[in-house]
């Protein structure tokens, strides 16, 4: 499969070409250059691997939870190259696509836990073949669970949680960012879920925190 995977659901962006194995990425770590820099980052990876929009199989993008800006310029890039290309678009969440870059053992699932604020992370749990085991939602630190079975737990909110059981092997300095090229080869396992792109939808978890002003009159 010949895909064309990105991510700018949190900070910064990142992109990856892949055909039976990586064939080029780059990483964007600035957090205001999405709107600007993912067009361009893309059109040059493209140019420099020899590829056309025309002779892609699918585009893979990340669809949440994340920061709705990020989500926003992340999913109207992907919808327009795969209306303008005629071609599908696999939506990856993005706990799923950090989950596909922890470094783990075959027997074990992953727990993907995201700094949300407010005293919550974005929780996922994963099976050992990354697929998902309950929904991502926003939980209150003192209110979380975990999976029975042997898993690592890694992301950005891993240090913010205590209590862990002995089963669960924390892996905090893991998955602070999406790997494009691990999201890259997970999405190329995932080919029947592409879908046109009209069809995909962003999973938005929480309201966004900037509320529209109230004028008086």
């Amino acid at each position: 499969m010949r895909l064309l995977a990105f991510d700018c659901a949190f900070t910064g962006h990142c992109v990856a070409l892949w055909e039976n194995g990586l064939v080029a990425s780059y990483d964007e770590v600035e957090p205001h250059a999405q709107a600007a820099r993912l067009m361009p980052d893309i059109e040059r990876l493209m140019a420099e691997a020899g590829w056309s929009y025309a002779g892609l199989d699918a585009i893979a993008c990340t669809i949440g939870p994340g920061s709705f800006t990020g989500l926003r310029i992340g999913l109207a890039t992907a919808k327009g190259l795969a209306l303008a290309a005629d071609k599908p678009i696999i939506g990856i969440g993005t706990l799923e696509a950090l989950a596909a870059g922890v470094n783990k053992k075959e027997n074990e699932g992953v727990v993907i836990a995201v700094d949300a604020l407010r005293e919550q992370v974005y929780l996922q749990a994963f099976d050992t073949r990354i697929t998902a085991m309950r929904d991502a939602a926003a939980v209150d630190i003192p209110a979380i669970s975990f999976p029975e079975m042997p898993c690592v737990l890694a992301g950005s909110g891993a240090r913010l949680l205590a209590g862990i059981p002995s089963h669960i092997r924390p892996l905090p300095e893991e998955a602070a960012r999406v790997s494009a090229t691990a999201m890259a080869a997970h999405a190329a396992t995932q080919h029947k879920r592409a879908i046109p792109g009209i069809a995909v939808r962003p999973i938005y978890i929480r309201p966004p925190d900037a509320k529209p002003s109230q004028k008086n009159g």
